[in-house]
């Protein structure tokens, strides 16, 4: 069984890679070439390139992990990437009754959801973004494919290769704007790398039956958001955040934000996203992954987070 993976140089697709590096049987797809072993250029939006690549290298199981993430930017910018890729995805492979595919998608889906513990079943009316829009999009266009496939809604991915979490952090702190919004007492549930590792190798030898299902992936180890933050920042010798915003006040910070970004056309310093995942519960119900996928978190929150600061001691120069 050979493996494509792609999304190699984003975040977890480099984790990925380092993770995999020695097996021969899995592939890594980017549009850029690093010239490592096993690893393609990949025009994602080229269906006979596509379909040179899943026969020539006998692929059976792709991991899609490529996407545009942002979270702020123009619809075309998602529409492109991650909606126009997975339609010339699903066009070559629907004629390849052998591929299966592993789609990485998101759980900014539930966003709305005002619940805690959501399940898989919550059905979207809005989105808090063009990010998750064009996820759940991307979902909808695999499901009605036709083509066997495992979807996975991992929370809040971190890990050894992040560029995004503790990069923004710190531009934050840096800055003199990290704040607790709210009471300070939220929950949210977090992702290591390994454990979403962990959940592609499950779903890779998954039997049928736990094809053709949403999971979502989590630690599943819910934590206060703000512990997690000053665990951080108490690592990198900097003063534990303590300062609070109310929510109101800093939603409206937020707003002339996004409205100073529009004018200068780049990305706001916060948003009105952020302020909501920064101030409510965020969690997830894994009791599908484990049921079907048999999946059981291997890393803690605790050891996620040191991992995450062994990675960049030198970066942030501990």
């Amino acid at each position: 069984m050979n493996i494509l993976v792609t999304g190699a140089s984003g975040s977890f697709g480099t984790y990925l890679k380092e993770e995999w590096r020695n097996n021969s049987k899995i592939f890594f797809a980017s549009r850029n070439n690093n010239f490592l072993p096993n690893h393609v250029t990949l025009n994602p939006y080229d269906s006979k390139q596509w379909e040179r690549l899943i026969l020539e290298n006998n692929i059976s199981i792709i991991v899609h992990n490529a996407a545009h993430t942002q979270i702020w930017g123009k619809w075309n910018e998602f529409e492109s990437t991650n909606i126009q890729m997975m339609k010339t995805l699903t066009s070559v492979v629907k004629n390849m009754p052998h591929v299966k595919i592993v789609f990485l998608s998101t759980p900014s889906i539930y966003h709305y959801a005002n619940t805690p513990f959501v399940t898989e079943d919550f059905y979207p009316i809005k989105f808090p973004n063009f990010y998750a829009k064009s996820k759940f999009m991307a979902e909808n266009i695999l499901i009605n494919s036709g083509i066997p496939f495992i979807i996975f809604r991992p929370r809040a991915i971190v890990g050894r290769t992040d560029n995004t979490l503790l990069p923004r952090l710190m531009e934050t702190y840096h800055a003199g704007k990290l704040r607790i919004i709210g009471n300070g007492n939220n929950i949210a549930d977090f992702t290591s790398m390994k454990n979403l590792q962990l959940a592609i190798e499950l779903a890779i030898n998954a039997p049928e039956v736990a094809w053709n299902h949403i999971y979502n992936i989590t630690n599943g180890d819910p934590a206060n958001i703000y512990i997690i933050i000053n665990s951080l920042l108490e690592a990198f010798s900097l003063n534990p955040v303590s300062r609070k915003v109310p929510v109101k006040l800093a939603k409206f910070v937020a707003i002339f934000s996004e409205v100073s970004s529009k004018i200068q056309q780049k990305e706001p310093l916060i948003s009105r996203y952020q302020i909501e995942l920064l101030s409510q519960n965020f969690t997830l119900d894994i009791g599908k992954s484990i049921e079907l996928l048999k999946y059981k978190p291997i890393q803690s929150n605790a050891a996620m987070i040191q991992e995450l600061i062994q990675a960049n001691k030198i970066k942030f120069k501990i």
